[in-house]
This record gives structure tokens, C-alpha cells and sequence, in this order.
């Protein structure tokens, strides 16, 4: 910088002009370099260091004693603790539907009521994500909303009570998860129809566990009710979809936010740091609306995407992929900064087989590297985490 300042100098234009032009030069000079120091030095003040990690496990704890490694889940935690030599994760994430039928609804509370049952037995907590779907298709917001769905779901959670599942045995309840996204039936409805349904959702279930708050949860770009393309989501304030909801129902509080990226052949954009797929700003807003700081975040990172089209593909290299999940720490560890308790919950599934086709899990023994060093750094950090993979 100072040899380019005294080639600037020494140039002969500088020698015509007049002292004071000189001085007004030289000032925005020195200015330009305090202001580029100032900056510089403010913000690895805000980015300090994450853990370094020396020992060949993730935590201190052993590993969960589980009695079922046949189960998928089970095993599927099993693979972690292996990744992880220690425990790695004591939650994880399932989801449910509302059956309407009488047939698909006892299915469907056999399914649950023994997922629920062997979390427990295991020591393991759930997080039940409860979509607005049914064995006939999506079920529309505006006829959820009027009360169309209300007797189905009672009939469902009476028949999950009566099954053996007991409160202690619910965990996390996340009902109408990102409707500010479209994949669901929301014509119809509006932004507000979210907060009456998560409230009539919290209040349907409480006839049967009298305790249960539920978990909101939103998406970072938001997409118009009547949208159902994948084109259009803007980042825009979250507060019509938190009209209506009863803080008093409320567990917590939850953005879900993941790295994107266009195809290799198009190079338009590309999102890999936390702030910008998980904002605080929209995080702070929730929590000053719903007075909650118990904090959700549902994220992860990607291995690959598009490999279905050679031409598109992306595969991103480790230290990428670790520089992603290092940027999810360091906004977590700025929410915790400001009085947030911070639960990450990791997406971990290869979906190349599905039209979202991204594979989210770490199956290489470098990936594996990579997420045993950031559950790691997360359990120094005392970043509660949890998971998501079948």
C-alpha cells in the first residue's frame, strides 16, 4: 500500500498541482488507510477464533447406549457416535402428517407412537415437525384456518395419547413448518393465516398435553401465497406471518436458512455465509414480536448439487464446505452474544436421488472430518445441536 502511495506521489501530474490540492490528496490518502485499518481491526475483533480441537472425539459424554441399531434412526446416531468416537447428537428431527382417513390415521399413529417410544427408551429427543399434508395431498391453509381439519386431528392425537406416548415423550413440536414457502397449499390464504393455524395447532394439542408450546419456524426468503415457483423469494420482513401468534404458546423461535448456489454452467449467484442465509436481523425481529429467545436454526451444508446434469454440477471442495459450517458458529456465536439460546439442527441427507437432488450428508472420510471438528467446536461453544437425516 505504501509503495503505491509513493508511486501516486512521485508521478509528475502530482508536481502541477497546487499545495492545497496536494494537502486535499494526502488527507483523503491517510484517511482512506485509518478508515481500511479501522475496519480490518473491527472485524477480527467480531470473528474471533473458533475452538481449536486437539482430542479424537466430540464430546465428553459416552456414547448414547442404544438398544435397536436395526432402527434407521438408531441407526443413523449410531453412525455419528462412530464418526464422533462420543456422543454426537441426543436429538433429532421426524416428521408426521394429519392423516384424514381412519385407515392412513392408525397407520400413522402406530408409525409415530413407536418412533416416540424408542427415542425415549434410547435417550433420545425428538423434534416432530408436523406438515400441513394428508395420504389424499396438501391440505390448503384457508380450510385448515375455518376449521375444516380440527376433528381429524384430534381423532389423531387421541388415538398418539392412547397409544403410550406420553408428554415427556414429545419434545420439539414444529406445526406448519416455512409457510412462507411454496410447497404447500396456501391459496387462499394470507402471511396472518400462519399465526391463527400454528395457535389452533398448539391449542389442539394441548387438549391432549396440557404443556406443549410449539416451535415457530420460518424460512429466510419468503415467496408470495399465490407463488408456486422457487424463482421469486425475496428477503422481506417476517412480521405478517407472526400477526396473529400467542407468545404465550411458544416455545421457541426458528429460521431455517441453507447455503445455495446456481448451476457451474450459469454462475448467477451463490449464498455460503451464514449471514447471508440465516440474517439476524430476521432472527431478531421473531424474537422481539414473540419475546423469546430460545432459538432454532435449521441448516446446513452441501457436498454436491445438480449431479444429475454433468454440465451443472458442483462439487464442493472440504475446506469450502467447512468454511460454510464455520460461518453457521460464528452466527451462532454472535446470537449467543446477544442472549439467545442456539440450537443448530444439521440437515444430513443425500437427497441426489430426489428432484432437489443436493446431497447434504457426510459420507466421505473427509466430510466426516469436517462434521466431527464442527459438532466439536459446537459442544465448546455450548451450541445445543441436533439432526436431521433418514
Amino acid at each position: 500500500m505504501l509503495n503505491n502511495i509513493t508511486q501516486i506521489l512521485s508521478k509528475s501530474f502530482f508536481k502541477t498541482l497546487s499545495k492545497t490540492q496536494k494537502i486535499l490528496i494526502i488527507s483523503l490518502i491517510l484517511i482512506t488507510l485509518l478508515l481500511s485499518g479501522a475496519t480490518f481491526y473491527i472485524l477480527n475483533i467480531q470473528k474471533e477464533p473458533l475452538p481449536v480441537i486437539t482430542q479424537d472425539y466430540c464430546s465428553t459424554e459416552p456414547k448414547l447406549n442404544l438398544n435397536n441399531t436395526d432402527n434407521p434412526y438408531l441407526t443413523k446416531i449410531n453412525y455419528y457416535q462412530n464418526i464422533c468416537n462420543s456422543k454426537a447428537f441426543d436429538k433429532m428431527m421426524i416428521f408426521t402428517f394429519m392423516p384424514q382417513s381412519d385407515e392412513a390415521r392408525t397407520a400413522e399413529i402406530k408409525n409415530l407412537g413407536e418412533k416416540l417410544i424408542t427415542f425415549e427408551q434410547n435417550g433420545l429427543k425428538p423434534i416432530i415437525v408436523i406438515e400441513p399434508n394428508s395420504e389424499e395431498g396438501l391440505l390448503n391453509f384457508y380450510d385448515f384456518e375455518n376449521g375444516l381439519f380440527d376433528s381429524s386431528l384430534r381423532k389423531f392425537l387421541k388415538g398418539i395419547l392412547d397409544y403410550g406416548v406420553n408428554e415427556s415423550m414429545m419434545g420439539r413440536i414444529i406445526p406448519f413448518p416455512e409457510p412462507n414457502i411454496p410447497a404447500w397449499n396456501r391459496n387462499g390464504s394470507t402471511p396472518a393465516s400462519f399465526g391463527t393455524n400454528f395457535n389452533k395447532t398448539i391449542q389442539i394439542i394441548r387438549e391432549f398435553y396440557p404443556n406443549i408450546k410449539g416451535t415457530i419456524l420460518l424460512n429466510t426468503k419468503s415467496y408470495a401465497t399465490d407463488d408456486l415457483r422457487w424463482a421469486n423469494g425475496k428477503l422481506v420482513s417476517l412480521k405478517p406471518y407472526l400477526t396473529n401468534i400467542d407468545p404465550g404458546l411458544v416455545e421457541s423461535i426458528g429460521l431455517q436458512g441453507f447455503p445455495w448456489q446456481s448451476p457451474s454452467n450459469q454462475v448467477l449467484f451463490e449464498e455460503k455465509d451464514a449471514k447471508v442465509f440465516l440474517p439476524i436481523k430476521l432472527i431478531e425481529e421473531m424474537s422481539e414480536i414473540t419475546n423469546n429467545k430460545s432459538l432454532l436454526l435449521n441448516t446446513g451444508s452441501f457436498a454436491t448439487r445438480y449431479s444429475n446434469n454433468p454440465d451443472q454440477t458442483i462439487n464442493i471442495p472440504p475446506f469450502k464446505r467447512r468454511q460454510v459450517l464455520d460461518s453457521i458458529l460464528y452466527e451462532s456465536k454472535e446470537l449467543q452474544s446477544k442472549g439467545y439460546s442456539v440450537n443448530i439442527n444439521i440437515f444430513s441427507e443425500n437427497k441426489t436421488k430426489t428432484e432437489e437432488n443436493v446431497d447434504w450428508s457426510y459420507s466421505t472420510p473427509d466430510q466426516q472430518a469436517i462434521l466431527k471438528e464442527f459438532i466439536a467446536r459446537a459442544n465448546v461453544l455450548n451450541i445445543e445441536l441436533s439432526v436431521f437425516d433418514k
